[in-house]
């Protein structure tokens, strides 16, 4: 529609050169002023000056308009006629109205312009028809996309005067979901706003909160402009791409798990390749508690990991919510691509079907301090409500007939034709290692360990050789009691089960502290030595998280002693991570290296340092001795930096003992060779031993002691049901052997279940039936003696006897071995003994032959 073309007025210049104008005036007519001007005369000077002032206004007001046409015709640079101004307009048939109406050009309509009217009229023909457009599509078929447009662009209605642009309040990270703007006005569901260069849709208003869909491409800073859509131009590459292509698979009982899974899909195999699977839900590690329901990554399992008949996939915790997709409300997985390659359907199947956590068998029950994935459930020791995410008891701590324990889960009994096993754990208090208080004013009168119920107990150690508890304490877990009365939470932490690492024990002043992890907290129990009610819990705060987050328990703690810098060092899953206890900074993690190439350690122990008073404690500067998964031993120091300790290979599942001798002596270094069953030596001067053990027999674990200015080495041995305390002293030259002295466990009293411990002359074994082993252990006491062996053999003392010079051989084939009798025979328990003048081969069970040197031949069998 076109109209007359508007004059141009510039009402400031005007009004300046009126105010010239009279200015002039004044100095024309001296002494007067437009005010006394009267009568006629007056009025007709008045009127010329108006007109002198419109005048000249008009001419001055066009003067650079007409230099600059003379400038571009100068530059041979033609004008442009003027142009009618156009505008758009909307005509509506009456609601009533059925038939199509023709509006012949031109159709006069009149708008009015500051109170001006101005007429309009169209240049063409317009048939009115009864209907109306609902939408409008841009579709780009060779990029498999399509566009929609921002809600309302094709209403008739006048647009309310409402703000089309807000400013965002505050500071939007990547990959947000709620926008916070300013001001409130305007603000509607499916609205379409642009910020940073990208379209997003509000899917829902809450004053200024807004939540959009989908999430922020990049992060916006505050006072960023947020714009609303009011055009479409579909083709710009900021309008949103709405094609998807969604396969959507529901279940209301079957998709009920909040646990991590995994979901076959029978049936779906071609759906790998750029298809992207997810579930309707929430993410239990999610940063935001409060977070609403999305759609959640199923990661496709790795091809080890399929089925032929199946799509396997791996959801990890957190629920499944119900959504309503069309008008079916269910638990929803989906398969979403945005682009489909090709023209061929990529599934092409009869029926679809679901396994959730399908195996041939059932996993094993899990080992001490590791956790399956479980559903949630609900449970009640007869009418008591249970905490199972904790240690509980299904039928409280002293069972009675006719108790009962309820356990209920919706998650898990609501599958049809599910089989559901439970793992219980009985909470007794057996143990894998013990340690001994060895500082202050309780040294070697305290044990400490965590039991398989998950919790510290602290024992006393009698002279006598008897356990009992120290200072009455029951068994104990964080956080409660505090240390000093005082607590953060009163919810109970269990530890990490039955490790079979010693627990870190170290002084202050004259209290000690014990160290414990559970999970990826660090906690110690601080004993007061004088005002005892209030010891209690102290935390060390939380291992830094690895990614993926740590399932595992750890696999070290060490206290690590110094004057002025005492450390704690931790290691789990791999990672080492160290804290100076001199100051309250959090873990750190540390790199163990050896040189550039990054060292996987599997269990660390401390070097323990002999001082010249005879003790054995730990130190920051020698650091610790480390077991990397490829069976290696390294020394560990703080920084990291590790050193290979000797070219051997060694079980890492049985932590060493190391010693540094004082004065910087050898180190020597206990451990267990890779067949579980021998022993190996390291000695820094001496090279390496290894001590043989019989076959069947398996070492647990060992200590170190220092008894009458002498090292001594212990191993608990199990073997045949039974088993002995095996103790030796280091090698003293590189080609002495070590003897070994075993000292046999009856089997009535018990098997070695744990790591040895040495206190007040007595060894203390953990048993294998929730029980400690304990023996009188004094060195100082041993009987040793020395003498000459020599080579014989045993016959039975019915044989004819031997005489001296006698010869006897055995029948291993020609040339046939004979050795001569030395002396007569020694009569014991119906068997004689016969010295001979050399052995023969070592496990030698052939026929004995004995020669008289006169008279008939003897015969008889070789008895070892």
């Amino acid at each position: 529609m076109k109209g007359p073309q508007a004059p141009r007025i510039d009402k400031r210049r005007t009004a300046q050169f009126s105010v010239e104008l009279q200015e002039r005036a004044r100095t024309w007519i001296p002494g007067w002023s437009f005010a006394d001007v009267e009568g006629d005369f007056g009025r007709a000077l008045l009127e010329i000056a108006a007109r002198f002032d419109s005048e000249v206004t008009e001419r001055l007001d066009v003067a650079g308009e007409k230099m600059r046409r003379g400038f571009l015709d100068w530059l041979a640079v033609r004008g442009e006629a003027a142009r009618p101004a156009r505008m758009p307009v909307v005509f509506k048939l009456a609601d009533a109205a059925r038939q199509s109406v023709l509006a012949s050009a031109p159709v006069r309509l009149q708008a009015d312009a500051a109170g001006t009217p101005v007429v309009f009229e169209t240049e063409r023909d317009v048939r009115v028809v009864p209907g109306r457009l609902d939408v409008v599509v841009g579709v780009d078929a060779a990029q498999d996309a399509f566009y929609l447009p921002p809600p309302g662009l094709s209403d008739l209605n006048p647009r309310e005067q409402l703000p089309t642009q807000w400013q965002l309040k505050s500071f939007a990270s990547a990959g947000a979901t709620k926008l916070q703007l300013d001001p409130e006005a305007g603000l509607v569901p499916e609205m379409i706003v642009e910020a940073g260069g990208r379209q997003y849709r509000l899917t829902n208003v809450d004053g200024g909160i807004v939540t959009i869909e989908p999430r922020l491409d990049a992060e916006l800073q505050a006072q960023t402009v947020v714009r609303k859509v009011v055009t479409f131009a579909p083709f710009d590459g900021i309008t949103r791409n709405r094609q998807e292509h969604a396969l959507y698979l529901g279940h209301m009982d079957l998709l009920n798990i909040e646990a991590a899974a995994t979901i076959d899909v029978m049936g779906a195999t071609t759906l790998q390749t750029g298809i992207k699977w997810q579930y309707w839900g929430k993410v239990e590690d999610s940063e935001e508690a409060d977070e609403e329901a999305d759609w959640q990554t199923l990661e496709i399992a790795p091809p080890n990991e399929q089925k032929a008949d199946a799509l396997v996939l791996k959801k990890p915790k957190g629920a499944i919510d119900p959504k309503k997709i069309g008008d079916i409300n269910s638990r929803w997985i989906r398969a979403y691509a945005t682009k489909v390659e090709g023209s061929e359907p990529l599934l092409q199947v009869d029926a679809l079907r679901f396994r959730i956590n399908c195996a041939p068998t059932f996993p094993p029950c899990p080992n001490t301090g590791a956790k399956l994935a479980s559903p949630v459930a609900e449970a009640m020791a007869n009418t008591t409500p249970l905490v199972l995410d904790n240690v509980f008891f299904p039928l409280g701590k002293e069972p009675h007939q006719f108790d009962a324990f309820y356990l209920g889960s919706e998650e898990a009994f609501s599958k049809t034709g599910a089989k559901v096993q439970l793992c219980f754990e009985m909470a007794d208090p057996s143990f894998a290692a013990l340690s001994a208080v060895r500082v202050g004013l309780f040294a070697n009168k305290v044990l400490a360990g965590v039991a398989q119920d998950r919790a510290l107990h602290l024992f006393r150690f009698v002279p006598s050789g008897r356990i009992e508890k120290f200072r009455q304490r029951e068994p104990l877990q964080p956080p409660l009691p505090g240390l000093n009365g005082t607590a953060q939470s009163t919810e109970r932490v269990a530890l990490d089960a039955k490790p079979p690492w010693r627990l870190p024990v170290w002084k202050d002043v004259s209290d000690f502290l014990v160290g414990v992890t559970a999970g990826g907290q660090v906690w110690a129990w601080h004993e007061k030595l004088i005002d005892q009610s209030n010891s209690g819990w102290v935390s060390f705060g939380e291992i830094p998280p690895s990614i993926p987050p740590a399932t595992q328990p750890v696999d070290g703690l060490v206290h690590l002693a110094d004057a002025v810098a005492p450390q704690l060092a931790v290691l789990r899953e791999g990672k080492l991570f160290v804290r100076d206890l001199s100051n309250n900074l959090p873990f750190a993690p540390v790199a163990t290296k050896v040189g550039a190439n990054t060292i996987v350690l599997r269990s660390i122990v401390p070097i323990l340092n002999e001082t010249a008073s005879g003790d054995l404690v730990t130190s920051a500067a020698l650091g610790m001795i480390g077991l990397a998964d490829d069976g290696k031993v390294y020394r560990v120091p703080l920084n990291g930096q590790c050193v290979v300790l000797a070219p051997i290979t060694v079980d890492v599942d049985v932590r060493p003992v190391a010693v540094q001798r004082s004065g910087g002596g050898p180190l020597i270094v206990v451990l267990a060779h890779p067949n579980k069953r021998d022993i190996i030596s390291s000695h820094s001067i001496h090279n390496q031993q290894t001590i043989q053990l019989e076959a069947g027999a398996r070492v647990l674990g060992f200590d170190a002691v220092i008894s009458g200015g002498d090292l001594h080495f212990l191993a608990s041995v199990q073997l045949d049901g039974t088993g002995y305390l095996a103790s030796w002293v280091p090698q003293t030259g590189p080609a002495i052997p070590i003897h070994v002295f075993r000292a046999p466990i009856p089997s009535e009293i018990g098997q070695p279940g744990g790591v040895p411990t040495e206190i007040l002359k007595h060894v203390v074994i953990p048993g294998t039936r929730a029980d400690v082993v304990v023996a009188d252990f004094d060195l100082t006491q041993r009987l040793e003696l020395q003498a000459d062996v020599n080579a014989g053999i045993v016959v039975s003392s019915t044989t004819p006897a031997f005489q001296q010079n006698d010869i006897v051989t055995v029948d291993t084939g020609p040339p046939f071995p004979k050795r001569s009798i030395t002396e007569t025979g020694t009569t014991k328990d119906n068997e004689v003994f016969y010295p001979i003048d050399s052995p023969f081969i070592p496990g030698v069970t052939d026929a004995l032959y004995g020669f008289h040197s006169t008279g008939p031949a003897l015969t008889g069998d070789l008895d070892d």
